[in-house]
């Protein structure tokens, strides 16, 4: 504030020295100007002009212009007194950008920045090594730091962010720094809203767990949660969504997998709280066609769907049977499941996939031997085709989720110099989903699919592969890194290549025929342009160029 006043005064004592510097110099041009009329000889009357053609427009009235404060800014806060480095613990993401956000558990400091008025909180985020939160596009008005301790923590004022007036900041929103002690909260302040409450069958915490998320009756991704909560997805009951709690690989165990559907917020009430049970136990013995058990086969209990007819990838329960063939599933939840199985010997599954319902505690599971087949893989001439790839699955109605195979995946053996390979063990009556992949080095080569495949011996050819190759230029014919794009049998476009820096492209392992491409900008916002003509080639052709709209 002195600075500002001293800078007034000398800016004050300088308008007063210039004005009178200039009153001086104007009266005495005043005065010779007097002195000149006096001695000049009278002049005739000058005769009367001409009356305008059209009055003068009124003088225009501007309002004057005030000046503007930066539209967003950025603040760092030093955050003091936590006894440690002020750094939030890494939580798992549900899915990326765009998608909820992450649970997160006790013990992790984070920050937000509230807007003193109207206008919208930041997103809590977390502090740097060295204790900096640093809140990025904040308006100029005056906002409150406030942090809590994780979602259960209660939230706590530490200080304000004063207002930006335009000269602190810059019109370019320099960044402001600020240093702020930490506050702990009052004991009786409410938890934050949004938390979940998880509990072990003994009514304490649950130190660690996996989250699985149903959005509309569809797979949402996975979480993970701890410290005996998370924070579930904002609007989560507009989207009718539902929350599987269970046991992570290395966390506790002991507890059943617990569905939970979000129900709406009401300001100021206790979170939610999930309270697990200890689960079913389910027992049984696997068999084999002489009614005699199996040892050793290793055993995944998998929910499956209420309504739709697929499996989730992750796994409940494990198992190994034992020498009668007998094993013991516990703490399952009131789910249907589907066992898959890695049994020993060259058997399968037989009349699988083995699965049970809800109410199940024993059941009964037989294995038969398998057969193997061996296949013969050749290219479009007739010759070998070394280092191919082979698979057989079963197939499955609804989304990828219900394909078998997921936690005991099948061995994919590669053909041999003759281009043989041997697919098994499988079930010789059932029908299968065949699949050959040519070696990466074939581009010449495309990949092969059965789809009602019965086991048998036999030869598959892989048809030719061809490459179309060719460049990019923009409207005024230089080379431009773009997308291109193929016109589908329905009309649209999707993307399937994208060019380089010099503009070229390949698209490799084409079927024969011919197909309509054109050029495109990459879709990411700033980038202007539209898609350009369509031109029409044939597979394998070569210096095809394809240009953007001017």
């Amino acid at each position: 504030m002195e600075g500002r006043l001293g800078l007034a005064a000398t800016v004050g004592v300088g308008v007063l020295v210039a004005g009178i510097l200039t009153w001086g110099v104007s009266r005495r041009h005043e005065t010779r100007v007097a002195r000149s009329r006096d001695d000049a000889p009278a002049r005739a009357p000058a005769p009367p002009s001409a009356p305008p053609l059209m009055p003068a427009p009124p003088p225009v009235e501007r309002p004057p212009v005030a000046p503007t404060a930066p539209a967003t800014r950025t603040v760092r806060v030093q955050i003091e007194g936590l006894g440690r480095p002020a750094r939030g613990l890494t939580s798992t993401s549900f899915g990326g950008a765009g998608g909820p956000p992450p649970p997160t558990g006790m013990g992790s400091p984070r920050f937000r920045a509230v807007p003193v008025g109207e206008g919208k909180a930041s997103a809590w985020v977390s502090a740097n090594a060295d204790g900096v939160v640093t809140f990025g596009d904040l308006g100029p008005g005056a906002h409150r730091i406030a942090g809590r301790r994780g979602p259960l923590a209660a939230e706590t004022t530490l200080g304000e962010v004063p207002a930006d007036d335009g000269a602190a900041a810059g019109a370019s929103g320099a960044a402001a720094a600020l240093r702020l002690a930490w506050v702990d909260p009052p004991a009786s302040a409410p938890a934050s809203p949004g938390v979940v409450r998880v509990l072990a069958p003994d009514g304490t915490p649950l130190s660690s767990f996996q989250i699985r998320i149903g959005i509309a009756g569809g797979f949402g991704g996975y979480g993970e949660g701890k410290d005996g909560a998370f924070t579930r997805m904002p609007h989560g009951e507009t989207w009718d969504t539902e929350y599987v709690v269970m046991a992570k690989v290395g966390g506790p165990q002991g507890f059943a997998p617990t569905a939970w559907k979000a129900e709406p917020l009401e300001p100021g009430a206790e979170p939610p709280v999930i309270r697990t049970a200890a689960g079913r136990v389910v027992r049984g013995r696997v068999v084999d066609a002489s009614g005699a058990g199996v040892v050793g086969a290793e055993l995944h209990a998998r929910p499956r769907d209420a309504q739709k007819e697929w499996t989730f990838p992750e796994v409940h329960a494990r198992a190994t049977t034992e020498a009668d063939g007998s094993f013991r599933f516990d703490s399952l939840g009131a789910f249907r499941y589907e066992v898959e199985a890695k049994l020993p010997a060259a058997l399968i599954a037989k009349a699988g996939p083995w699965r049970f319902d809800e109410t199940a505690t024993d059941v009964r599971f037989e294995a038969d031997r398998g057969i193997e087949v061996t296949i013969r893989v050749v290219d479009f001439d007739g010759k070998p085709v070394a280092g191919a790839m082979a698979s057989a699955s079963v197939p499955t109605a609804g989304a990828n989720l219900g394909f078998s195979g997921f936690t005991f995946p099948a061995s994919k053996a590669t053909t041999d110099a003759s281009g043989s390979i041997r697919v098994g063990p499988l079930d010789g009556t059932g029908r299968f989903v065949l699949v050959v992949s040519p070696p990466l080095d074939r581009k010449d080569l495309l990949a092969l699919t059965v789809k009602d495949w019965t086991p048998a011996d036999g030869e598959h050819r892989l048809e030719r592969g061809y490459t179309v190759r060719g460049i990019l230029r923009d409207a005024d014919g230089k080379p431009v890194s773009a997308t291109v794009e193929r016109k589908e049998e329905n009309g649209s476009f999707r993307p399937v290549v994208g060019s380089g820096r010099d503009g070229t492209f390949t698209i490799a392992q084409l079927r024969a025929g011919r197909l309509v491409l054109r050029a495109a900008p990459y879709r990411v916002p700033g980038t202007a342009g539209t898609p350009g003509p369509e031109v029409t080639v044939d597979a394998g052709d070569e210096n095809v160029e394809l240009r953007l709209a001017p």
